[in-house]
């Protein structure tokens, strides 16, 4: 009796345990809002099947095209890096499960004194984070804070001039090196269109980020909601094989 009471109360335990965990997704639903780089090839899903089968079964199936970049994201080394990995290269201990922290500078982006629409985040700020929060743990996934997300889905998220430049923040290439090889980083999110700032034409935060083998994730939603450490992100992207430059991913932060 007593082995049974306690099997009973180790149950209850673990219930607690697993109830006590939230998960926050983070990513954007792909539709016809969906916010597109001018560039790339918008969402379209095309219906195949739908309706019922003369012999009275329901039957539904659809087809889709859409760029690799769409909506919440991930781009692989190999976007930005011709000998980086593909998709299917990235180990599976990089996505799953994986230690993350959410760096906040939206208060840095809009001031008092009006928007910085091309704020970097630079080393700097790293370093003024860990002060607070403590060391960037080793081969963690971190995410960008900018506040920039508040203007999904408007047209304005591209903050794009009628010159065709864009404007919203983004990491500077000094951030990027510090993340790739005094934290170790696997991957790095921004709640952007991308990880280097709007008007940056070479992408060096791309650049060199790729040229580590560490993956990037772009249009990062719900950063609000979590915390800034203490968490783990499961980031699951489409298994797509051979040279792939990126895919959609539905990204979870898994908080106790």
């Amino acid at each position: 009796m007593a082995n049974l009471f306690l099997q009973i109360l180790l149950m209850y335990s673990c219930i607690k345990i697993v109830s006590s965990v939230e998960y926050v997704d983070l990513s954007y639903p792909i539709n016809n809002q969906t916010v597109f780089h001018p560039r790339h090839r918008r969402y379209e899903r095309l219906i195949d099947s739908h309706g019922f089968s003369p012999e009275g079964v329901w039957f539904a199936t659809y087809s889709m095209t859409t760029s690799e970049h769409t909506a919440t994201h991930l781009d692989t080394p190999y976007h930005s890096y011709e000998t980086g990995w593909n998709l299917d290269q990235i180990p599976t201990d990089n996505l799953i499960s994986v230690s993350a922290v959410m760096i906040n500078v939206s208060h840095k982006v809009t001031t008092p004194d009006g928007i910085n629409y091309n704020y970097a985040l630079r080393k700097i700020d790293l370093v003024e984070w860990e002060k607070t929060h403590g060391i960037i743990p080793q081969r963690a996934v971190v995410l960008i804070n900018t506040g920039w997300g508040e203007r999904w889905p408007n047209e304005d998220y591209l903050g794009e001039d009628r010159f065709g430049t864009f404007a919203f923040p983004g990491l500077d290439l000094c951030g990027a090196r510090f993340l790739a090889s005094e934290r170790n980083s696997v991957g790095v999110g921004i709640d952007t269109m991308s990880i280097d700032p709007g008007y940056m034409k070479h992408m060096m935060a791309h650049l060199h980020l790729a040229s580590r083998n560490i993956y990037i994730l772009e249009n990062v939603a719900n950063l609000h909601l979590i915390p800034p450490k203490n968490f783990k992100v499961w980031v699951m992207p489409l298994k797509l094989e051979k040279t792939t430059t990126g895919a959609p991913i539905r990204l979870i932060a898994v908080v106790p």
